[in-house]
């Protein structure tokens, strides 16, 4: 949410807005293409009964009022390598998909120290990044089933609820502050606004690219 209106800095209007909906339809359709792999079938899930989810060819299968899939369906990414590519492409993409994690935390990792950096200099971004690792580990260990573990997603619900409270506050005591010493009317002020920036275009496509890389949910969120 703080990144994306950095793009269209960066990129300008015309290139934000280009960059921004070029990802989308990437996203959508390929968001579609794993919806129909999961599904087995590119026709919708509601055409399906409940005995035809089990089995592509079950006992309802020579029953020409049922439709049955026309293949088994699949619960994830490596199911999805299994069937296109054998064991050796789930294997590859498993070890892909673990290596995706891994690299997310340690981008936290280090963005959390930089962060605390700034707020708490007279610690190392070192320190910082070993403390917040060691205080995420706990929990990590104490709860171990899924249902625990989900409880700490109120967390970052809560976090986002914050980010978005306080963009929206900061813009309000600027709308304030500014209306009470100049006048409404100046608000606009003698601002530069970028129409296009080629220079901001690879930029702006990393931001975006990392906002829109949501897909290793889309199995989660189909079951």
């Amino acid at each position: 949410m703080l990144g994306l209106p950095y793009v269209f800095k960066s990129a300008g209007w015309v290139g934000g807005f280009c960059v921004t909906l070029s990802l989308c339809l990437v996203t959508w359709r390929t968001s579609y293409y794993i919806g129909r792999e999961l599904n087995g079938d590119p026709r919708p899930l509601h055409l399906f009964d409940n005995a035809s989810q089990k089995s592509p060819h079950g006992q309802h299968a020579n029953d020409p009022a049922i439709i049955t899939r026309m293949r088994k369906p699949i619960n994830g990414f490596p199911g999805i390598a299994r069937e296109a590519l054998g064991d050796a492409g789930s294997i590859i993409l498993s070890s892909i998909l673990y290596f995706e994690l891994f690299s997310c935390l340690s981008i936290f990792f280090v963005s959390l120290g930089d962060h605390l950096h700034l707020l708490f200099p007279s610690v190392s971004e070192t320190r910082h990044m070993t403390t917040v690792a060691g205080l995420l580990i706990i929990p990590s260990a104490l709860l171990r089933t899924p249902k625990l573990l989900s409880y700490l997603s109120m967390v970052g619900t809560i976090a986002t609820v914050l980010v978005v409270s306080a963009v929206v506050l900061s813009a309000l005591i600027v709308f304030v502050r500014t209306a009470e010493s100049s006048g409404i009317s100046d608000l606009g002020g003698d601002r530069e606004y970028v129409v296009y920036s080629a220079d901001g275009l690879s930029l702006a496509l990393g931001l975006v690219a990392y906002c829109f890389s949501g897909h290793a949910l889309v199995p989660s969120i189909y079951q």
